[in-house]
C-alpha cells in the first residue's frame, strides 16, 4: 500500500527552532516551491551550506536494483522506506528541513559515498527495472523530475 510520506513527521524548516546544518546520515525533508520530497543526506559541504542527498520514499513495492530497502528500527523514520542511490543530487541547506531520522551505526556498508549498486545487499534492493512496460518506471520518472525540480536552487546560485 502506498501512503503519503508526508504523513510521516512535521517537518522543521529552515531558520525554524531545532533546524540544525545538514549532516551525513540524517533524513531530512527537502523543499521546492510545492514540492516536499523526504532524504538522506550523503555529504555537506562548504561549510554545511550545501548537501549531498538521496532520494527516499515509501513505496517499498516500487525498488528497482538500485533502491535500497531501510526498516524503521535502522532510521527512526515510523515506516518502511527505500533509498534511491540512483536519485542522487545537490541541493542548497536551506532547502532542507531539520533531521527526523538517522541511520544507525549497524549500517556502516551504506556510508561509502554513492554505494556501487553491485555491492548492495541483495535481501535489500528489487529486481531491475525491465522494458518499457514496466510499471516502476513511471514512478522512476517522476522521482527524476522531483529531483531536477529540487535540485533548480543550488544550480541557479552556483551559475549565478
Amino acid at each position: 500500500m502506498v501512503t503519503d510520506s508526508r504523513s510521516w513527521v512535521d517537518p522543521v524548516f529552515f531558520g525554524m527552532p531545532g533546524w540544525t546544518k545538514p549532516v551525513r546520515g540524517e533524513f531530512r525533508w527537502a523543499y521546492e516551491e510545492d514540492t516536499l520530497q523526504a532524504t538522506l543526506v550523503f555529504s555537506s559541504v562548504y561549510d554545511g551550506d550545501v548537501a549531498k542527498v538521496m532520494l527516499v520514499d515509501n513505496c517499498v513495492e516500487f525498488r528497482t536494483d538500485t533502491d535500497v530497502l531501510m526498516h524503521p528500527g535502522e532510521t527512526g523514520l515510523p515506516v518502511p522506506v527505500v533509498v534511491q542511490t540512483d536519485m542522487c543530487f545537490t541541493v542548497l541547506s536551506e532547502q532542507l528541513g531539520g533531521p527526523v531520522g538517522r541511520l544507525t551505526e549497524e549500517l556502516t556498508w551504506f556510508s561509502k559515498l554513492l554505494p556501487d549498486p553491485e555491492t548492495l545487499p541483495s535481501d535489500r534492493v528489487g529486481l531491475p527495472l525491465g522494458g518499457r512496460y514496466d510499471t516502476r518506471r513511471s514512478w522512476k520518472e517522476e522521482e527524476l523530475r522531483t529531483m531536477i525540480l529540487l535540485s533548480r536552487p543550488f544550480y541557479e546560485a552556483a551559475t549565478g
